[in-house]
């Protein structure tokens, strides 16, 4: 009689020792393996990639061909390659840029330089009415203006692009007033044009002399 329970235990711990879940772990243990879980083998950390940057400065007298000497408002002195790169506007030494760069291989390649010295300017445009509507982009970012129709009070060059900021006012007291941004393409950039876009409208400003 003592035999059969014993014979009947053996059976179970047997059955046990052929189901999946005894092998995966499943009871107490806490190995178990997920089925949804990724294999350490694709868990691999991605290399860092160089990361785009921006400075602002004046061209240097050794600015060649291939490459842009800049002298950063810090003072420091920076030798970016310009091969590929997209111009806004001309390249005249003293004139301030904007440059939009990367590092690659331990050397600063530039991508984008726009001419802030000739964006800064008193520009106008002729609407659909007839009218002529001034816009000045003063040295220190500020739009001026003598039309209501161009209510931005703020201009800025930022990723290559070119950010017209106004003022809104919100419900927050503690916000208030704060300032939202449309961002334009810079098409063309001379000393008598400019042309900016926005999608597929485009906008075109003569320089006022």
């Amino acid at each position: 009689m003592k035999k059969l329970p014993l014979c009947f235990m053996m059976l179970i711990c047997l059955s046990f020792y052929s189901c999946d879940w005894f092998k995966t772990g499943g009871g107490e243990g806490t190995d178990s393996i997920d089925s949804t879980s990724t294999p350490d083998t694709f868990n691999i950390i991605p290399v860092d990639l160089p990361k785009f940057k921006e400075v602002t400065g004046t061209v240097g007298d050794g600015t060649s061909m291939n490459y842009l000497e800049l002298i950063v408002e810090n003072g420091d002195t920076l030798s970016l390659r310009t091969s590929g790169v997209h111009y806004i506007g001309d390249l005249y030494a003293t004139q301030k840029v904007s440059v939009f760069y990367n590092t690659i291989d331990d050397e600063d390649v530039a991508s984008v330089i726009v001419n802030l010295t000739q964006m800064q300017s008193k520009w106008a445009q002729v609407n659909r009415q007839g009218q002529e509507l001034g816009m000045w982009l003063t040295p220190d970012g500020k739009v001026l203006t003598d039309s209501t129709a161009i209510g931005y009070t703020q201009w800025t060059i930022h990723d290559g692009s070119f950010l017209l900021s106004y003022p809104v006012e919100t419900q927050n007291r503690e916000l208030g007033t704060v300032l939202k941004s449309d961002t334009f393409s810079i098409t063309h950039l001379d000393n008598e044009e400019l042309q900016i876009s926005s999608g597929n409208i485009g906008y075109i400003f003569k320089r006022e002399l």
